[in-house]
């Protein structure tokens, strides 16, 4: 079998000297090398951990954006809701006792709508002194939320940004470009006055909205705020679509991390957004013996047995590991547009700009 990749359909943008300063940055840069090499190494020699190096948690799993590329936007067939502050304390305390490097408290959805998420973010501090972090889209940080953030010492956030200026404006409407590089510049303030590096700061973007002529631009503007940016493939989330897999491609997921929706069922694969492969669930067990459980195990034996497609999760999802150029498919980029006519409205520099990405 050819050399296992873990994460292919990410790249980062910054500079190995950028990467030096992203480890020495760390709570204790050696327990982060640790993790990594835990994090590169184990999938490949197929060994499991005692508990899982991370953990999402997912605290809410509403948006209220409808990004045209996104799966919330073009799926009907997800179950939203909100994590009760009772469940979410039941998943620290065994999450506090086990010590995984590092938790999520967020997943498919905008983690800030939730209205107990500050109180989530103190009490998961409280209890736990690893790695915390949580994904959003920015429209709701402010500087309440930055010296909460600043004062349990968070250690960082990930924020969705595509594209810059006018696009970044009509994919993520009615978030606006200018608004979003002044809350960094705010943080950056905060950060700087108080001699504190946390939070460490994220950009993640899909390729699709990644032009040629604006690469430059979005790297000028969030390199200074930013300690790592991050270029996603931008996978096919529409159900209409088949995905083409390759049955020798490798997927680390069941070896690194459990998957925590809202309402407690659990998961291997961050991209099982519409809940194909539950395998267990926190409210009647615990999350060891669910990683040790028989459906983590028999999805790790489909994997290591080149059998994964014999899954329905594995089989249906695109979760970016064989690699799939949708940016360059006509038929994805089609539906792409249609449903910016639907849902983003009389955006026409954006469907300008995916005629050409057709074409």
């Amino acid at each position: 079998m050819a050399r296992k990749k873990i994460n292919p359909n990410i790249r980062y943008v910054n500079s190995f000297a950028d990467e030096v300063r992203y480890i020495l940055r760390q709570r204790s840069p050696l327990r982060y090398l640790f993790h990594r090499f835990r994090w590169n190494y184990y999938p490949r020699l197929y060994k499991v951990s005692g508990f899982p190096d991370h953990v999402d948690i997912e605290t809410c799993s509403h948006c209220q954006l409808h990004c045209p590329m996104c799966f919330q936007t073009v799926r009907d067939d997800i179950k939203n809701g909100m994590m009760e502050f009772s469940l979410f304390q039941r998943i620290m305390d065994e999450v506090s006792s086990r010590k995984p490097y590092s938790i999520r408290l967020s997943w498919r959805g905008e983690c800030l709508l939730h209205p107990e998420f500050n109180k989530m973010l103190g009490y998961a501090r409280s209890v736990y002194s690893g790695n915390i972090s949580f994904l959003t889209n920015g429209l709701k940080l402010d500087a309440e939320l930055f010296d909460l953030l600043i004062r349990n010492k968070i250690d960082y956030i990930v924020i969705s940004a595509d594209g810059v200026e006018k696009t970044y404006n009509e994919v993520r409407r009615p978030g606006k470009f200018q608004e979003l590089v002044a809350k960094l510049a705010l943080l950056q303030e905060m950060k700087r006055k108080r001699s504190s590096r946390y939070p460490m700061v994220r950009i993640n973007t899909v390729s699709l909205w990644f032009k040629d002529d604006e690469c430059s631009e979005f790297n000028r503007t969030f390199l200074p705020f930013a300690d790592k940016l991050l270029i996603g493939s931008t996978l096919n989330t529409f159900s209409s679509l088949k995905v083409e897999h390759d049955s020798d491609s490798f997927c680390a997921s069941p070896w690194q991390r459990l998957l925590i929706a809202w309402n407690g069922e659990v998961y291997p694969c961050c991209s099982d957004y519409v809940g194909l492969y539950p395998m267990g669930n926190i409210t009647t067990q615990t999350l060891a013996d669910i990683w040790h459980g028989p459906k983590a195990e028999h999805i790790r034996k489909l994997i290591r047995d080149r059998r994964r497609l014999e899954l329905q999760l594995c089989r249906e999802i695109d979760c970016g590991v064989d690699e799939i150029p949708n940016d360059s498919s006509e038929a994805f980029v089609s539906l792409v547009r249609r449903q910016v006519e639907k849902d983003v409205g009389p955006a026409t520099s954006l469907l300008k700009y995916l005629g050409k990405r057709s074409n």
